[in-house]
């Protein structure tokens, strides 16, 4: 089965409305020291909302003491339920999964980049090797942090044996990335990837549509768009 989930940014503007949401969320915690200095209310606003699916680590995660993380992520799932944590590939990220690989139920999901970001993990074949190493440990595919050659029906099928969370968006020459999956001027044809993620690969696990800020008013018509993709036979 696959869920269909929003990626919601915690910042100093928006945290209070962590008890209005309309979605399944992908939570992304990218500021630390807010998640640290607010936390209490944060967790508030959680506990008993069952629509937190992902969390999204801070940005600086590898650079904060792993025993802080741990925390973090054992105060989340207590409050909300939430197993599945995506962390990027920097330096440091092998140390970082040793730590966590007998943890239960929660999993780390490797998030992918492009080679040229120089990237501890540079590529999903990299990323497959440690998650096969490490105990709860998956990938999580971004359709615009991946070269096209990833999406080639020849290997797709392996990498997404590996993937648990897809981070849906688009990119385009002249408008950057994380622009809506269905932009006009994208390179990657993602609404037949999303239909072939169900039919063709009999894929289970979660799309996150995660745009900019200044696409965020587009998010709640492209889940629902998404949703539809996803039912039609």
């Amino acid at each position: 089965m696959i869920q269909v989930t929003i990626s919601y940014n915690v910042t100093e503007e928006t945290y209070q409305k962590l008890d209005n949401l309309q979605t399944d969320i992908q939570l992304a915690l990218y500021d630390y020291d807010l998640y640290k200095n607010k936390k209490d209310k944060i967790l508030s606003k959680l506990e008993d909302n069952p629509k937190i699916r992902i969390v999204h680590l801070p940005l600086q995660t590898l650079k904060i003491p792993v025993t802080e993380i741990d925390k973090l992520i054992n105060d989340i799932f207590i409050r909300t339920g939430c197993v599945n944590f995506v962390v990027h590939p920097n330096r440091g990220i092998e140390k970082f999964l040793r730590y966590f690989q007998k943890k239960s139920p929660q999993i780390i999901c490797v998030e992918t980049f492009a080679w040229r970001r120089k990237k501890a993990l540079r590529t999903p074949l990299e990323i497959i090797d440690v998650c096969r190493w490490y105990n709860s440990t998956y990938m999580t595919i971004d359709t615009c942090h991946i070269e096209d050659i990833w999406f080639d029906h020849k290997i797709m099928s392996y990498l997404l044996k590996y993937t648990k969370v897809i981070h849906l968006s688009n990119r385009a020459k002249g408008f950057g990335s994380h622009i809506p999956f269905n932009h006009p001027h994208g390179e990657l044809k993602l609404v037949s990837f999303v239909r072939e993620l169900k039919f063709k690969y009999k894929w289970s696990g979660y799309i996150v549509l995660e745009y900019m800020a200044e696409y965020q008013d587009k998010l709640l018509k492209n889940y629902n768009y998404v949703k539809r993709l996803l039912e039609i036979e």
